[in-house]
């Protein structure tokens, strides 16, 4: 199983090859795509005394499109009429959310604190094969959700989630793998989204874990994939100066690439003028993440950097999710 992509994404891509017919995916394992970054050993977050319930989500996707498209030839292509991605979205925010240290409770229950619902709007992979290497997957998740507060008002929000992830295919079909990156995408997108709904709602303190999660970071385990994802999703304050820090003296592209996700999922204002000015000389791996940065923090700075430069960029696959960002809210 491949956590890091990036470390192919330099190949040249595979130009010409033959058509490849749409698989179905008939049901999903939501545990087939757990990986030893998503798999959280312990809580990122103090154990708020407020309660969280998780409400379904409603599935307004278009259930019979590709939820694996082509980004170029000869790669897979599959439906998923049979799946209910909305439903397995809720599952995993609801188990992820109480791994993450958040204190979870049923709908039944009705305990006073913060109600969750929205929708799933879109849902799906791009992909392309590399040159004697793996086959590279660019997810994305768009949720609109409503957040109450006991009986207060509810308040909109819009959140959508990029991702990457690659594959090497270890039989004459794809399907398997395919399974694999799908779940990995909706546990992936439910931890960001409770990371967001922390850092903008709940406002749970970071474990104290993080600090020394942080500080082994910064003693040189930057391409520690789980350590680097707990902090993210922590959202600890000191988190993000720290790992720019380490950006700029990091000369592999792999972790750098993992650094700037990290920086996406921490969302913080301060990152996206440094991360501008070493748009043009990163691998687009380190792009893609920075893109899906600017589209994180949001302002206006960010939206016009996104327009500017991810519009224009020479790598497709952040030219759609450059393109992408601009026609949602």
């Amino acid at each position: 199983m491949i956590q890091r992509p990036f470390l192919f994404a330099a190949a040249g891509l595979l130009s010409c090859a033959a058509v490849v017919s749409a698989g179905n995916l008939e049901t999903l394992n939501l545990e087939a795509g757990r990986t030893d970054a998503n798999r959280l050993a312990t809580p990122v977050y103090e154990t708020p005394e407020r309660p969280v319930v998780f409400l379904p989500l409603a599935a307004k996707y278009d259930r019979q499109a590709e939820v694996v498209r082509r980004l170029s030839a000869r790669v897979p292509r599959f439906t998923a009429t049979g799946v209910d991605f909305a439903a397995l979205l809720t599952s995993a925010l609801q188990a992820e959310g109480s791994a993450m240290g958040l204190r979870v409770v049923a709908p039944e229950r009705g305990a006073a604190g913060y109600t969750v619902e929205g929708s799933l709007n879109d849902v799906f992979l791009e992909s392309k094969p590399v040159l004697l290497g793996p086959i590279l997957f660019y997810g994305f998740l768009d949720v609109s959700l409503s957040v109450r507060d006991g009986e207060g008002p509810a308040r909109p929000l819009r959140y959508r989630v990029s991702a990457m992830y690659a594959r090497f295919n270890g039989g004459f079909g794809v399907k398997d793998e395919v399974e694999e990156v799908v779940a990995e995408l909706l546990l992936d997108g439910a931890q960001e989204i409770v990371a967001r709904l922390n850092r903008e709602v709940f406002h749970a303190f970071p474990h104290p874990t993080i600090q020394a999660k942080l500080a082994a970071l910064a003693g040189g385990a930057a391409d520690h994939d789980a350590e680097l994802r707990a902090v993210a999703l922590s959202g600890a304050p000191s988190a993000a100066p720290a790992l720019l820090a380490l950006l700029t003296k990091e000369p592999r592209e792999e972790v750098r690439a993992g650094l700037i996700d990290a920086l996406a999922i921490l969302g913080d204002p301060a990152a996206v003028e440094p991360l501008a000015a070493r748009y043009a000389k990163e691998d687009e791996d380190c792009r893609f993440f920075t893109l899906k940065l600017w589209d994180a923090v949001g302002s206006a700075e960010a939206r016009e950097l996104i327009a500017k430069r991810g519009k224009k960029d020479d790598d497709a696959a952040c030219q759609h999710l450059a393109a992408r960002i601009g026609d949602t809210p």
